[in-house]
């Protein structure tokens, strides 16, 4: 069985909201929109991807726009981060660098810009790959663009001087994914591991662990086909879209919606990780 190359727009937000020197947060989702809008200020894209051999270089770049009414001030720097295995993004502390780290290959300009009420500014973020055969691998990291208010001083209420006080300043940041693949997508490999029934939250659940087994980053899509062994009724769950990171493990879930009646059931998950010549297909049977 082949599948056509999954190419649709991805776009990987991760929105953070943090006080002071609270650990970051941040999720990953997929839209048709390359964009995000957060707070009055907009992003785009919110994900760059990078096809490029060793020894090529490439500029994109990234527009900030303040849609508020004062002007807004941001620093960018870039971060490298891993993806758990339920999708939760884990970004390191700055100066911490990951075995697959872009940052060494990135260089950004400008990296702080100052935004007057509805302005937009553009970052130029060039990706240089040194030309060496040891640098054809894939790599990732995060331009992270957090917004600077300035510090106020601190005036408790109480007169006494014998109050004590914390104050806290509210600060919002972007992070803008960026991934670099080398143009060999025919090597990515993604095999399933496990395809099994089970129960999240009190709701029936279709689950299923997968793994990168390729040097490449993989751009998935996944579904389920489920069908009943007596009446031959079928059930399509919707696409799932995710990055998995070479060497990485993911389990991804399926709700069962929709209850099923009882009885037996046969199941398939057809996972599309962008290789032009092959597929991952699991095969489970169930019942209700």
């Amino acid at each position: 069985m082949k599948s056509k190359p999954y190419f649709s727009k991805i776009i990987t937000v991760g929105v953070l909201l943090f006080f002071l020197y609270s650990p970051f947060v941040a999720s990953s989702v997929y839209n048709d929109d390359d964009s995000t809008k957060i707070s009055g200020v907009s992003i785009s894209p919110s994900k760059i991807n990078f096809f490029l051999k060793p020894g090529e270089i490439k500029n994109r770049e990234v527009t900030i726009t303040n849609y508020t009414s004062k002007s807004q001030k941001f620093k960018i720097s870039t971060r490298d981060f891993g993806i758990n295995h339920n999708g939760s993004n884990n970004i390191l502390g700055e100066g911490k660098n990951n075995k697959y780290s872009l940052k060494q290959w990135i260089n950004i300009s400008p990296n702080f810009v100052t935004l007057a009420p509805n302005e937009e500014k553009k970052v130029m973020v060039r990706i240089n790959i040194p030309n060496s055969e040891e640098n054809n691998h894939a790599a990732w990291s995060m331009l992270l663009i957090e917004q600077i208010n300035e510090r106020k001083s601190f005036k408790p209420d109480d007169k006494s001087g014998k109050a004590m006080g914390f104050g806290v300043i509210p600060t919002f940041a972007f992070g803008v994914w960026i991934y670099q693949n080398p143009p060999y997508l025919d090597k990515t490999k993604v095999d399933i591991i496990s395809f099994e029934k089970g129960v999240l939250k009190d709701n029936n659940v279709l689950k299923s662990e997968l793994e990168n087994t390729s040097e490449n980053i993989a751009f998935c899509k996944a579904y389920i086909e489920i069908t009943n062994l007596k009446t031959g009724a079928t059930t399509t769950l919707s696409d799932k879209k995710f990055t998995l990171l070479p060497s990485h493990k993911r389990e991804i879930y399926f709700t069962l919606t929709t209850p099923l009646p009882a009885g037996n059931y046969s199941s398939i998950i057809v996972v599309d990780f962008g290789n032009e010549n092959e597929i991952a297909i699991g095969e489970m049977d169930f019942n209700m």
